[in-house]
């Protein structure tokens, strides 16, 4: 009998009141603190990916309008052909360079433009666009994982949170089974 005495009085309904009080608190400490901090991280996350969609479609386009730009070229070259017009030279001239700049491309040393040298240029200029997308979406992958992660550890605090706030809850209703009588 005594060991029940104890027992009852250690489980005092104020203690179970109190303990109950800390669940909650700690629940609401985990949602609005932890939670909300990953949740920050999620948003840049968000826009460092949105931002990186960006510039890949940027480059898609890049690698499209070089392409039209590759065919004007070549018809303009067969015009100079015809004409031999120094302003359709200069203008091709100046379009590759702009292009090798633009791009990073190793300077090719030429001294007449051929029809297969700009082709040339332009496809090593669409390789150098195709690997600087492959860096970037890889990056772009990278930051998707990151939001899996966080999402996940997410969820997990948040089931944490409810576990202990129904149990702070179900603690400070306990305290009115022990009344007397």
């Amino acid at each position: 009998m005594p060991e029940l005495f104890y027992m009852k009085k250690i489980l005092a309904p104020w203690i179970l009141v109190i303990i109950g009080i800390i669940f909650n608190l700690s629940a609401a400490l985990i949602t609005n603190y932890f939670i909300s901090i990953n949740n920050e991280q999620l948003g840049q996350l968000e826009v460092k990916v949105q931002q990186i969609e960006t510039r890949i479609n940027n480059y898609w386009q890049d690698k499209q309008n070089i392409e039209r730009k590759m065919e004007f070229i070549l018809l303009m070259q067969q015009q100079e052909k015809q004409t031999h017009d120094p302003f359709v030279a200069q203008y091709i001239e100046t379009f590759i360079q702009q292009m090798m700049k633009q791009y990073q491309i190793t300077a090719v040393k030429y001294k007449t433009l051929t029809s297969q040298k700009v082709i040339k240029i332009v496809r090593k200029t669409q390789e150098q666009i195709i690997n600087d997308i492959d860096e970037i979406y890889f990056d772009k992958m990278t930051l998707e994982k990151e939001k899996i992660v966080l999402v996940g550890v997410n969820s997990k605090l948040m089931s944490i949170a409810l576990f202990m706030q129904l149990l702070g809850l179900i603690l400070i209703l306990a305290k009115d089974f022990q009344r007397k009588p």
